[in-house]
């Protein structure tokens, strides 16, 4: 079955059997509302009492009964003790359990959300809760997504997904179809989650999937499964084995010793006090000398909490998994890609100019006689690649003549350096793709100089985005002509033409896999 997000929008509007111009009636929503239920996430809501001193954590159970014991034979001091340590241990669960129900009043707010959604033709403002799959949908800065929805128009739309996906940063959407599989969530760049914020732009959506259906559906769903699993509920398992073995051993010592009270007590207390410290640093001092076995340095104990269940890791890939050097493999110009192998200094002015930028802006130095390389992995990469190219660099240089360079700032990603040609002076600049574009006001198009628009740019970003899918390394191109010689107190870095993208590879090691589970392990 093809997914929606590798569909056309008109596609999915066919599959779901709607219209973007009428959307559904009222009479097919209570169809579909019949067939798929409602947009509701549905959960148990879990009593805060109830849960803290349930048979989970018959430690506490344990520590509230010593607690009434100490009290009937008048043993106030360690009473003391032995309450304080029991009303830290609640607080601690009562903290944990007060975060699961922020996660649940967040729910609620979306359950209970208005959304604007086109039926019989008119816009009408419905509750998040009536809405079903094919519903088109309108959303706008700050609209709180109530479902999962396919984008089919958008304009400058940004979304803040860290409810869904745990990503930081805002994303960029479009409603382009995916001419790929992605491997997860947070590359799918055409949809919109329910949960999700949108912070920039607006648009039009339909409605994919509704209530436990959706992505933050399915999770709430899991999220009991995955409790159960979780680090922090086996070190509460281990507790509780420990403390039921103690409290029997105690008990036992009691018998043997002609039912001597005092001998108990002593016990309890210090099982619940004195013991109870000792416990925990042993748990603690354990896992950590686990992990520092294997490599890992743990300053923060919480982190493993989360180890176990990642998916996506960010591993300085260079050196960890990916052999420490670089190539050109491909590079998107005038709307077509070409491999680095089909690349010439032709009368092709786009491919041309490609090569000027990646041979005159480039700080590095590659002599391959006396195997010296000096810069950048990716600026040895394009001096690798015009080394095979017979003194194509030193071709380009010599009909170039640098008159200074700008820097990599903090605030702008890329270098560009000036050079004087017999044509004139040319700016030539290369880095991140997002910086450079901010300062084109032209693009290349078969070596003519035309307006970048905004459906240009859309292009660029989307086939940039395809290259990083496939794992590549890539880096934006463009250039700026003078009829004068600029100093560096101009912005020569404004109004520059786009070129194009160069995409490059960094190969991973043949034990990448095992690499990357020896570091979650």
């Amino acid at each position: 079955m093809v997914k929606p997000y590798n569909q056309s929008y008109k596609e999915v509007l066919k599959s779901l059997d709607t219209s973007l111009e009428k959307g559904l009636t009222e009479e097919e929503c209570i169809y579909r509302k019949q067939k798929w239920g409602d947009n509701k996430i549905y959960f148990y809501k879990e009593n805060l009492l109830k849960n803290i001193f349930s048979l989970k954590n018959i430690y506490l159970l344990l520590n509230l009964i010593i607690c009434i014991f100490m009290f009937l034979f008048k043993e106030y001091f360690k009473l003391g003790i032995i309450s304080f340590i029991l009303f830290i241990n609640i607080y601690i669960k009562f903290f944990i359990l007060m975060k699961n129900k922020e996660n649940i009043e967040y729910i609620d707010k979306i359950n209970i959300a208005s959304v604007e959604v086109l039926r019989d033709g008119k816009e009408k403002i419905i509750k998040s809760s009536n809405l079903v799959v094919g519903d088109i949908i309108y959303f706008r800065k700050n609209s709180l997504i109530a479902a999962d929805i396919r984008i089919l128009k958008s304009k400058d739309l940004k979304v803040d997904e860290s409810n869904i996906t745990g990503e930081k940063f805002i994303k960029e959407k479009y409603n382009y179809k995916l001419d790929y599989a992605p491997s997860n969530i947070g590359e799918i760049n055409n949809m919109l989650f329910k949960g999700s914020i949108v912070k920039e732009g607006n648009g039009i959506g339909v409605v994919i999937q509704t209530g436990n259906n959706s992505i933050l559906g399915s999770m709430f769903r899991n999220l009991k499964n995955i409790n159960k699993r979780s680090f922090l509920s086996k070190i509460e398992k281990n507790i509780n084995k420990t403390y039921c073995i103690l409290t029997i051993i105690n008990i036992l010592i009691f018998i043997i010793s002609n039912y001597n009270y005092k001998n108990l007590l002593n016990g309890f207390y210090l099982i619940y006090s004195i013991s109870f410290i000792g416990i925990i640093i042993f748990y603690i001092n354990y896992i950590k000398r686990y992990y520092i076995k294997n490599g890992v340095d743990i300053r923060n104990i919480s982190i493993i909490e989360n180890i176990r269940n990642i998916n996506v890791m960010f591993l300085e890939k260079v050196g960890s998994i990916a052999k420490e050097e670089v190539y050109l493999k491909k590079i998107f110009t005038d709307f077509k890609f070409k491999n680095s192998k089909e690349i010439e200094y032709s009368n092709d002015i786009n491919f041309k100019r490609v090569l000027d930028i990646i041979t005159l802006a480039n700080c590095g130095i590659y002599d391959s006689e006396n195997n010296y390389n000096k810069g950048s992995l990716i600026e040895i990469a394009y001096l690798k690649f015009l080394a095979e190219k017979e003194s194509l660099r030193y071709l380009i240089k010599n009909r170039n003549r640098e008159i200074f360079k700008i820097e990599i700032e903090w605030d702008k990603k890329f270098l560009t350096t000036l050079n004087k040609n017999k044509k004139g002076y040319r700016a030539y600049s290369r880095g991140k793709l997002e910086d450079i574009l901010k300062r084109c006001t032209y693009i290349m198009i078969d070596g003519v100089k035309k307006k970048l628009t905004e459906e240009y740019i859309e292009i660029i970003k989307t086939n940039n985005y395809n290259l990083l899918t496939e794992g590549l390394i890539t880096e934006g191109l463009a250039y700026r002509s003078f009829d004068y010689k600029p100093s560096l107190d101009e912005n020569i870095e404004s109004n520059l033409t786009f070129v194009g993208i160069a995409a490059l590879e960094n190969e991973l090691y043949n034990d990448a896999k095992e690499r990357i589970e020896k570091n979650k392990r």
